[in-house]
């Protein structure tokens, strides 16, 4: 027999075999007339299918290449029906595929990745499995190991569809529309349950070599019209790229699994750090331009105002990359409707990374990435801007400021709120009419947490809904082999304080006017120099033949009017400059610091905000003019040399569309061109102050940049930094050599918007305007050549770092939207800013025309700044800090360091002289006559039907001092200082201890009975205010509780409740003490009904004790003494 027919012979015995044992294996689940086949078997073999013409009349081929070459799946289309049929390549069980799906339209957060899924197609009689290999658990040891790993650790079916027919090509083939359609809920969820599918069509078919791209449009459940969007990509196994161990030290989203393989390991799990497969393109140069760029495509949605603020946020990563000898890294390129450049790309294909603009008023921006599951080789990334942060404030105060109240809680807290919820600000904060709403629903997470259906007490520990990013704050940190970026509240938090610049932009920049030292008369002097002064520089040649360029200039003045700093002349390069200011004669002379002393200098004379000066070096001659680049100085009346009382123009006047502002541009006299001119992306003239979308660009651009800076941070596989913020102090990250520097250790903080307000406070950069030091560090780790020498460096401060599962732990300085390194600075500032802003809410943060709602939202937003700045300063109470450095790290640090405990006291002093007392919140009667809303039936006003016109007082500020007493007195805080406590076993140091912080609480909310009256009282002027009375009544509710065993405080349960009876006691005697006569019935009636309430308490408590019946529910058994109702 020859070796041809061996051959054949032996494949036959083979092949029988395998059908035998395939048989029998899948003879359950067989359909009874199939004829079960082996993978892959010959056609002698095949089942008997409908022929493919038969299946596929009426279908069209697609053909997506220019030169005709087959796709990856070949794909018929019927354009009547907008079914599809996909012919699968012979070889499809060999070929690992990664499907990418991206809800594309319907939905506010389109365009934000659904999901993703590596795969592989395997064959069951006549039907087709999408199975998920199982990467999460693998096994690199010996053939035992991996005999007992595929045992338990299978594979996972996802889906099955049949094959209707056997294709052209050999392949089998289905039906997309069956599997991608009618099966979509299997990756999308609820999203698309209920979806109308009998009215889907196609919307996009495209197959290329290497992927196959799909789009169907159907109504969901809502009936809008929604898009689903399919990627199919086939990965390549080998491709050169070599995994990198994660480390704790520095932040990077992990790919992890557990390698079973070697029980001698100290740990089986194996993490990698996502990022790209960058590399240089000669390794043996010192600069290196990549083989393959990172490549952007800036979707055509974006506004052209805001392209080069997008595009400049994301190149500005090239230089973190040139530090580790990468050139030009990461390209970017501009897809545009109106010249056709890039518009045959899609969003949603995996193969290209977009960014995506959206006004779906989703308030965040979001970069997620997808991620190879074996290795972390980062494959495809997008960013997703909405710009809800520039249009307006996209979160209220009640969806925003509960969210940043509960920072720094433990899960201990949030189990102990579950059965308070009275206390919890997530409930307090909210209007009334939507508090019982808010109950119901912790409720029921509570009793799906009982019941085993949602794990652990806090946000990071449940189960976040996977079908969408987004959607959760910690989306795509659990339940996922690869991390990804899948939730980012960067944007809101910069929302919050773009919001309050749209409240009056030149009321907030005036705050903020340079001064030099006083005057004789003791009064401030405008400072017209100090800053960033962008212009132009015409040159003029013999011939009458002129060229422009630009220029700028960074100068400071000093107070002896010498002024110093550099400039940038285009081609020409930059220099360090020098000179001086004549505020007589309006003139600045400047030299080159090298300059001799018989040059001449440049002479540039400040006129209505523009400085414009000559120079003549025959034969030709040089006009220069240059504006302000802090140009809402312009806006805010800037003090222009014999202009100092300009007129602004009338508030009342009606909008001008921009023909016509264009047109009084035009025909306006020269001297009055410099006024701010409204305009919405069109360029600015010399001396406008360009507004875009009614914020000024110079604000509002660098902001957007610090966005996508932080965005893109996230898809080169980026974690949060929230301690970045605290590497500068106030005056350091606002002195004038700062300007145009980092002020911040890294942009992947939460880092609000820079208002620095107080006493001669300098104003700096408002945000982050290029990449901080933690940024090229991080970078260095993960795509340069000796990531074990970058971690020597550790210990740098400038280096710090925590992220997103820190914020729930002891550190105070792991704190999301705080600022500077003591942010209890940052804090004050904050507070004396809010209180300033407050006094102009009804002259300046409400236009002529414009409803006096604008003042009720002026005053709840700076009532959030409050209670943000109040969040700030809690966090310090019962704080560590914590260093994650390793043992033999150079200048290594303890893991654990003591916060000294006069920080710890002026964080509790803060909190209580913030919250506790009437004058705290400003309010005044000509204010709450004006704080209504407008009330409209339709979804803009919907919110505010069931709210009242007159401002809630008393529960709204009760809501705010119940926020602080519970930062305060929650058992995260209280157990947090009694270990401090003991963890100084040294008797002599300074230590915060559990009494000092109740008693320094108890003084604040019982200062009334210090002292009797020492002034006339009557029901109309109570000697405790309404306000104190229900603070005070919140503050004996919470000492019974507290004073119960079963109190929730944990470890500290006994000594919180034996000085919570103390106290108690104390607060009884003292009311005691009080003589009542001549006092108003109110307060007599409110420390009656207190002391009733106290004495029937401790009688209770007797009982209770000596019975030992404690133990049930959190303190339940005192509630029926507890009176939650406020005053009128």
């Amino acid at each position: 027999m020859s070796i041809r027919n061996r051959l054949l012979t032996m494949g036959c015995v083979i092949a029988a075999s395998a059908i035998a044992t395939q048989a029998f294996a899948l003879q359950e689940t067989a359909m009874p007339d199939e004829t079960i086949m082996a993978p892959g078997s010959g056609s002698s073999s095949r089942p008997d299918f409908p022929s493919f013409d038969s299946v596929s009349k009426g279908y069209t081929q697609v053909v997506s290449t220019a030169d005709g070459k087959p796709g990856m799946y070949n794909l018929y289309v019927d354009q009547k029906t907008g079914k599809v049929l996909a012919e699968l390549p012979r070889n499809f069980e060999r070929q690992k595929i990664f499907l990418a799906y991206t809800i594309a339209g319907g939905i506010s957060e389109a365009g934000v990745q659904a999901g993703d899924m590596y795969a592989y197609w395997k064959r069951f009689g006549k039907r087709l499995a999408l199975i998920q290999p199982n990467y999460a658990v693998r096994s690199t040891g010996d053939s035992q190991s991996k005999s007992g790993y595929r045992r338990v650790h299978t594979d996972k079916v996802i889906l099955d569809v049949p094959i209707v027919s056997m294709g052209p090509k050999g392949g089998p083939v289905i039906d997309m529309t069956s599997l991608f359609v009618n099966q979509s809920s299997k990756f999308f969820g609820g999203r698309t349950a209920g979806a109308n599918t009998r009215l889907a069509k196609i919307a996009k078919a495209k197959t290329f070599p290497s992927n196959v791209e799909l789009a169907y449009e159907m109504p969901l459940r809502s009936g809008k019209f929604g898009t689903i969007y399919y990627s199919i990509r086939e990965i390549p196994e080998n491709t050169g790229y070599k995994p990198r161990e994660a480390d704790e030290r520095l932040g990077y989203f992990v790919t992890s699994h557990r390698d079973i393989g070697d029980a001698s390991d100290e740990s089986p799990w194996k993490r990698y750090i996502n990022r790209w497969h960058v590399q240089k393109a000669d390794p043996k140069l010192q600069l290196s331009p990549p083989k393959e760029p990172i490549t952007f495509y800036i979707e055509h949605t974006t506004p052209v105002r805001y392209r080069r603020w997008v595009r400049d946020g994301i190149l500005e990563w090239n230089k973190a990359f040139e530090k580790v000898g990468i050139d030009n890294a990461i390209v970017v390129y501009q897809q545009d409707e109106a010249t056709g450049a890039h518009m045959d790309k899609d969003p949603e294909d995996a193969r290209y990374n977009f960014l995506l603009w959206t006004n779906g008023d989703m308030g965040y921006a979001i970069g997620p990435s997808r991620v190879h599951p074996k290795t972390g080789q980062i494959l495809d990334a997008d960013i997703v801007m909405d710009e809800g942060f520039i249009t307006g404030w996209t979160k209220t105060w009640e969806d925003l400021i509960p969210q940043i109240a509960m920072e720094n809680f433990g899960p201990d807290t949030y189990a102990w709120l579950e059965t308070r919820p009275e206390y919890d600000p997530r409930v307090t904060l909210i209007p009334d009419s939507q508090k019982h709403a808010v109950r119901q629903k912790l409720a029921r997470e509570a009793a799906m947490r009982a019941s085993g259906q949602l794990p652990g007490h806090h946000e990071m520990l449940t189960s976040a809904d996977p079908t969408l990013m987004g959607d959760d704050a910690f989306d795509g940190l659990s339940g996922r082999i690869s991390q990804i970026n899948g939730a980012c509240q960067h944007a809101c938090c910069k929302a919050f304080d773009v919001a309050l610049f749209r409240l009056n932009y030149d009321l907030l920049t005036n705050l903020q006017q340079p001064t030099l030292k006083l005057d004789d008369s003791g009064e401030k002097k405008p400072d017209p120099i100090t800053g960033t002064w962008n212009g132009m520089a015409e040159f003029s040649g013999p011939q009458g033949n002129s060229q422009e360029f630009p220029f700028s200039m960074d100068l400071t003045l000093a107070s002896d009017n010498s002024v110093t700093g550099t400039s940038e002349w285009g081609p020409m390069g930059s220099q360090e400059i020098s000179g001086k200011w004549a505020p007589e004669s309006s003139e600045l002379s400047l030299l080159p610091a090298e300059a001799e002393e018989s040059d001449d200098p440049l002479v540039m004379t400040l006129n209505d905000g523009e400085l414009r000066g000559e120079m003549n070096e025959d034969p030709f001659s040089i006009t220069l003019w240059a504006t302000r680049e802090v140009s809402m100085e312009v806006a805010a009346g800037e003090y222009a040399m014999g202009d100092e009382d300009a007129d602004s123009g009338d508030a009342g006047e009606e909008a001008m569309s921009e023909e016509e502002v264009d047109e009084e541009a035009e025909e306006a006299p020269a001297e009055t061109k410099s006024r701010p001119v409204a305009r919405t992306g069109k360029a600015s003239r010399k001396g406008d102050v360009q507004l875009i979308d009614g914020v000024p660009e110079d604000f509002i651009g660098p902001q957007l940049k610090d966005v996508i800076m932080h965005e893109v941070g996230h898809t080169l596989g980026l974690r949060h930094n929230f301690k970045g913020s605290r590497i500068y102090d106030l005056d350091e990250m606002n002195a004038p050599e700062m300007k145009g520097k980092a002020i911040a250790g890294s942009v992947m903080e939460y880092l609000p918007v820079n208002i620095n307000y107080g006493v001669d406070a300098n104003q700096g950069d408002y945000t982050m305007v290029t990449l901080g030091p933690y940024d090229y560090w991080v970078i260095e780790y993960g795509y340069g050549s000796n990531p074990k020498k970058t971690l020597e460096r550790v210990a740098e401060p400038q280096l710090a770092y925590a992220t997103d599962e820190d914020t729930m732990g002891p550190d105070p300085s792991a704190r999301r939207f705080d600022n500077a390194k003591n942010p209890l600075d940052y804090a004050d500032s904050q507070i004396l800013l809010v209180k300033d802003l407050r006094k102009k809410i009804i002259d300046d943060m409400v236009e002529d025309g414009e409803s006096w709602s604008e003042a009720r939202k002026a005053y709840e937003l700076l009532l959030g700044k409050h209670a943000t700045a109040v969040g700030i300063a809690s966090n310090w109470i019962g704080g560590t800090y914590l260093h994650r450095d390793k043992k033999g790290d150079p200048e290594g640090r303890l893991p654990i360091e003591n916060i000294p405990a006069e920080q710890q006291r002026r964080a509790v002093a803060f909190v209580l002289d913030n919250t506790m007392h009437d004058e705290c919140f400003g309010l005044t009667p000509d204010l709450l006559h004006r704080m209504t809303v407008d009330k409209w039936y339709d979804g803009g006003g919907m919110r505010y039907l069931s709210q009242d016109e007159t401002f809630p007082v008393h529960s709204r500020i009760s809501g705010v001092q119940s926020m602080a007493l519970s930062q305060v007195l929650n058992p995260t805080t209280l157990q947090r200082v009694y270990d401090n406590e003991f963890r100084s076993m040294n008797s002599d140091e300074d230590m915060l201890t559990i009494p000092e912080t109740m008693g320094m609480v108890k003084d604040s909310v019982w200062m009334e009975l210090e002292e009797n009256p020492g002034r006339d009282v009557d029901n109309r002027n109570p000697y405790i205010s309404s306000l104190r009375r229900n603070l005070q009544r919140m503050h004996v509710d919470r000492l019974i509780d507290m004073s119960m065993p079963s109190n929730g405080m944990g470890s500290a349960s006994a000594p919180v409740s034996n000085l919570s009876r103390m106290q108690l006691r104390q607060i009884l005697d003292d009311i005691k003490e009080v003589k009542t006569k001549g006092m108003d019935d109110y307060s007599m009636a409110h420390l009656a009904e207190a002391r009733s309430k106290i004495e029937r308490s401790l009688e209770a408590q007797y009982l209770y004790n000596a019975n030992d019946i404690g133990g049930g529910g959190g303190g339940m058994g005192m509630r029926f003494m507890r009176d939650n109702d406020t005053d009128e």
